[in-house]
């Protein structure tokens, strides 16, 4: 910074906010106007919680299907059921308390697609544990392969399931597969729908669309994992793009961007924190201003959906004198 100038503060906080369907812009008013010629502008510190969502309805990513075995066919066929999984927005991450999965279970408890334990022992020697709730689809991060793993169980026979606990396993009301013939252990199916939107389930999880596993029968009775077949991208916002609309920004692909922040050592819903060490300016328009406008992008210069409009943003404004 040249000598000789002032710096001013321009504060955004939530009472400077537009109000949008994303909320990514904020409005700083000067009263009587703001003449700028030569003027710099840099981040002084910006805090913003991490409140944006990775599953969303607007990014398309929040549906998937779940076939269920219904009917045995033949000793290695059965027909399927299709449920569809729709998912409220909000943060869902595979690791940790594994939001993901969590929702998952949940949404087999409310459709009847679990068994539960009774304590006695299968025809196919399995001994379960009375009062346990059998999931037959569960997925989680698999840190070694860099994936998000999906686990497909075997459903028992129709010999060992009952409607009281007589049997190894009790159905539930809803159970909605056929109560008998079933001789052969066959085991639900994911479906990955076709990409639609930039941000789409397939992308998510990191799988190409299709029905995984590819067969639903599994002649050893054994639990089938598929992986990944490419890198997921389970946050969809990897990066911030702040933007200011005074700022004449030549060189980037947007005119007025200002600085990236990185979010990788954030965690959802604590306050992320950008406070560089050195004032890197950015030149201002010339001319007579009544407001300038904060914008905050992803990094593919997609709004930001902020949930949690509670930012703190301090902007230094060097002013050289006349």
């Amino acid at each position: 910074m040249a000598e000789g100038g002032l710096v001013d503060t321009l504060i955004f906080g939530s009472g400077n906010l537009i109000p949008s369907q994303n909320n990514n812009q904020y409005q700083y008013n000067w009263p009587g106007g703001m003449k700028l010629k030569n003027a710099k502008i840099a981040i002084k510190n910006i805090s913003i919680p991490y409140s944006w969502a990775n599953i969303k309805s607007a990014y398309g990513n929040n549906v998937y299907q779940i076939k269920w075995p219904l009917t045995q066919l033949t000793g290695s066929t059965c027909s399927m059921s299709t449920f569809t999984v729709t998912m409220p927005d909000g943060f869902y991450q595979f690791v940790d308390s594994n939001q993901f999965n969590t929702y998952l279970q949940q949404y087999c408890l409310n459709n009847g697609l679990y068994l539960t334990g009774t304590g006695n022992t299968s025809s196919q020697g399995v001994t379960t544990t009375a009062g346990k709730v059998y999931y037959f689809i569960s997925a989680q991060a698999n840190v070694s392969y860099y994936s998000i793993e999906f686990d497909f169980f075997p459903l028992p026979l129709s010999a060992d399931i009952a409607a009281d606990t007589s049997k190894a396993y009790q159905r539930p009301s809803g159970w909605p597969t056929t109560t008998t013939g079933f001789t052969s252990n066959f085991s639900p199916q994911l479906v990955v729908p076709a990409v639609t939107t930039q941000y789409s389930f397939s992308t998510y999880i990191g799988f190409l669309p299709g029905t995984y596993p590819t067969n639903q029968y599994t002649a050893t009775n054994s639990i089938v994992g598929v992986q990944s077949t490419f890198s997921p991208q389970v946050t969809p916002v990897q990066g911030i793009i702040v933007c200011l609309s005074i700022v004449s920004n030549r060189a980037g692909l947007s005119p007025n961007a200002i600085s990236t922040i990185g979010i990788s050592n954030t965690q959802f819903g604590s306050n992320l924190i950008y406070a560089p060490g050195y004032a890197w300016f950015s030149k201002a328009l010339d001319g007579n201003f009544n407001n300038c406008i904060l914008s905050f992008y992803d990094q593919n210069y997609v709004p930001l959906p902020i949930y949690d409009t509670a930012i703190n943003v301090e902007l230094g404004l060097y002013l050289p004198s006349t």
